[in-house]
């Protein structure tokens, strides 16, 4: 039986890995470097808003 959930655990272990790696990413590398490289509209918002960074791509 043990061996079975150990085996279940190493199967489904990489999708663990591989969703909370850019969760984790985020917290680590706070610097972000944004799309529109700082430009801003005539309005005074960014052209592609906060959430548009090269490291989110």
């Amino acid at each position: 039986m043990l061996d079975k959930i150990l085996s279940a655990l190493l199967y489904i272990l990489p999708a663990y890995v591989a969703n909370a790696t850019p969760v984790l990413s985020t917290r680590i590398l706070k610097e972000t470097t944004p799309i529109d490289g700082y430009r801003y509209a005539w309005d005074g918002r960014r052209l592609l808003g906060d959430g548009k960074t090269w490291e989110g791509l």
